[in-house]
């Protein structure tokens, strides 16, 4: 009995082929309705739903110092773009929450007004006051140190052309009396009166200019330092205020996950040759998906079109002999347009494809699962194994249309089988 238990349990592919092959109407009819509820699951999901975006390109190089010299064999001097590990770097900076976080503040870096309004608390309002007001005073900070920056630069301008003048007027004035000495003074020994009250003029001026341009380098240095104590208080305050508002902005969680999940970024078209993803690169590909909101689509573009290119240029790391990165949109019908216009037949083929496979693989598993789980004995084999004894008769089954065309029993007929009955039995006697 336990032999023919693991006899039964074994299974061979030739039999799981025959068992499906008896059975493939079934199988036949979980493929086309497997096919037909997907096709209609995919065709209803997506021809209402509506996808709105768009694509960008931004061009980014490393702007070089005019006076830099920069190897040309390396890869900025030979292809003008970033390497492939940076550029990644960027790309997961852009794809990151504290980015998605900027695109949600005002340009000050600040909750919006909006946001203040329907959030309506009193202590994160007073701290975005706060950060605004040091954010002013910082700008106007900033602003007088570059007008005495642009005075102090005239200045030694001035400076050094009054003493190229004088120096030009002493030389003149070496040729009239070589033992008036190198350096100026004033009233030198010369007989030309014209040229004496000139140096002494000269002289004047560039002590005045020399006076001046210490007076506004004392005036910057005081700015300068000024300015960089104002922005580490507008960071700290700024910081304050952001806490406030992550921490009572119910919405805040939600509007951060949106962003993420409508922009994907990456450093090169995924339709381009594959083969040359080690070269170096100049572009960034931002794309935007937004499902039921063309509203939000358009406001996504917005600021990012106005923030990608600052946070490059923030972030992005300098290589050695160049000053900065420029970043600018080369894109000009990036304009938000609906993106699954054409989806929903191929989306509907598709899906059909996938249910009809799925629910063939599922069809086949449960008939082999019901035909295992059947214990009947089907064969005569089966109960010479099972009992260990010979069959001594088997009833034959026989279906309808072979009924049909069976005699029916007479009284003659079971007159006649009883007599060849004795007849038997007498015969057996003697």
């Amino acid at each position: 009995m336990e032999e023919y238990k693991q006899k039964q349990n074994e299974v061979s592919v030739m039999e799981i082929i025959r068992l499906l092959f008896r059975k493939i109407k079934w199988l036949i009819l979980a493929v086309i309705l497997g096919a037909v509820l997907g096709g209609c699951f995919g065709y209803f999901r997506t021809t209402d739903v509506k996808v709105y975006g768009t694509e960008m390109q931004f061009y980014i190089n490393p702007s070089k110092d005019k006076d830099s010299s920069v190897n040309s064999d390396s890869q900025y001097g030979v292809y003008g773009a970033y390497g492939k590990n940076v550029l990644n770097n960027m790309v997961e900076l852009l794809s990151s929450q504290a980015f998605a976080e900027r695109l949600l503040l005002d340009d000050d870096g600040l909750p919006t007004d909006e946001r203040l309004s329907a959030i309506k608390d009193e202590t994160l309002t007073t701290r975005v006051n706060d950060a605004r007001d040091a954010i002013k005073a910082y700008n106007d900070s900033f602003t007088q140190m570059k007008e005495v920056l642009s005075s102090l630069t005239k200045a030694n301008d001035d400076y050094s052309k009054a003493e190229v003048e004088l120096e030009l007027m002493w030389a003149d004035a070496t040729l009239l009396n070589p033992s008036i000495g190198e350096k100026p003074t004033k009233n030198p020994d010369i007989s030309n009166t014209n040229l004496k009250n000139d140096i002494n003029e000269a002289i004047d001026n560039v002590s005045a200019l020399n006076v001046e341009c210490l007076r506004l380098q004392r005036r910057y240095d005081a700015l300068n330092k000024s300015t960089q104590s104002l922005e580490d208080d507008v960071d700290t305050k700024k910081e304050l205020a952001l806490e406030r508002w992550r921490e009572k902005d119910g919405t805040y969680a939600g509007k951060l996950s949106a962003v993420v999940r409508g922009v994907s970024y990456s450093y090169y078209d995924e339709k381009a040759d594959v083969e040359a993803d080690d070269l170096a690169r100049s572009f960034i590909y931002v794309r935007i998906s937004v499902t039921e909101d063309y509203d939000y689509a358009c406001w996504l573009r917005t600021e990012l079109i106005k923030k990608v290119p600052e946070y490059i240029e923030e972030k992005m790391p300098v290589p050695s002999g160049y000053n900065g990165t420029n970043c600018i949109r080369i894109t000009r019908t990036d304009n938000v347009y609906r993106t699954n216009s054409d989806i929903a037949k191929p989306t509907a083929v598709k899906n059909a494809l996938l249910f009809g496979a799925a629910f063939f693989v599922i069809a086949c598993i449960i008939v082999i699962f019901v035909d295992r789980s059947d214990k009947r004995l089907r064969n005569i084999e089966q109960i010479t194994d099972i009992f260990n004894v010979p069959v001594l008769g088997v009833i034959p089954t026989f279906k309808e249309s072979e009924r049909a065309k069976a005699p029916s029993p007479t009284a003659e007929n079971i007159t006649e089988k009883v007599e060849d009955k004795k007849a038997e039995e007498t015969e057996v006697q003697e």
